[in-house]
């Protein structure tokens, strides 16, 4: 959980560097999430 807690403080902190919305940052965060957890839900089963 911490890594992904330092990669949403590192995109935030990204986003604010280049001016990116907030919004933007955080869908970008749930779809990397999402996306995380289903590579490894399908190693699993595989």
């Amino acid at each position: 959980m911490s890594a992904l807690h330092s990669l949403l403080d590192n995109l935030a902190a990204a986003g604010i560097a280049y001016g990116w919305r907030i919004d933007a940052i955080v869908l970008g965060g749930l779809v990397w999430a999402l996306a995380a957890g289903y590579e490894q839900v399908r190693t699993a089963i595989a």
